[in-house]
């Protein structure tokens, strides 16, 4: 019997453990990196104040389908605030880009909502940014029979800069 509830909670660690990220969290899911930006359409929604800061409103979606575009790689769509001095995100807001086809929601019983996540940024010393907080809910339906709501919550906090002074000393023969 396959136990789906273990399979959630490898999933939920999916999104919080890449080993090639250098806070954890999966490049795929962060829209606004140079790798993933060629994926997404920005469109500008305004300048706003958040947490202070004076930010640029942006809205994104998945890029239309071209020759050279992989539609299926671009998975979210969603808001960010990026900060209009430093141009880091401040706040980043996604949902799921396309729905669980009809079929298998009809045929199998099996969708996935609310899939999404929240993520934070401050800057804790002059130009380096570090995430703050991430999170993210989804329900889960499969086989007409299991419904369960997943959520992820981390925070990050008391950030301190750590000098490290190092001397190496060779003894003679």
């Amino acid at each position: 019997m396959v136990d789906i509830d273990a399979i959630l909670s490898d999933i939920l660690l999916d999104f919080v453990s890449h080993n090639k990220s250098r806070d954890g969290i999966e490049d795929e899911l962060f829209p606004l990196t140079s790798r993933e930006q060629e994926r997404y359409v920005f469109r500008l929604l305004g300048e706003e104040q958040v947490d202070g800061r004076d930010t640029f409103h942006v809205a994104f979606e998945p890029r239309g389908k071209s020759p050279s575009y992989r539609r299926e790689r671009a998975a979210w769509k969603g808001e960010a605030f990026i900060d209009k001095r430093e141009f880091q995100p401040v706040y980043v807001t996604t949902d799921m880009a396309r729905k669980v086809p009809l079929a298998i929601r009809a045929l199998f019983g099996t969708n996935l909502t609310q899939v999404g996540y929240s993520l934070s940024f401050s800057e804790v010393e002059d130009g380096v940014w570090l995430p703050v907080s991430y999170g993210g809910e989804f329900k889960v339906k499969a086989g007409f029979f299991y419904n369960r709501v997943a959520t992820i919550s981390l925070v990050n906090r008391d950030f301190r800069r750590t000098e490290v002074d190092s001397t190496i000393k060779f003894a003679g023969p």
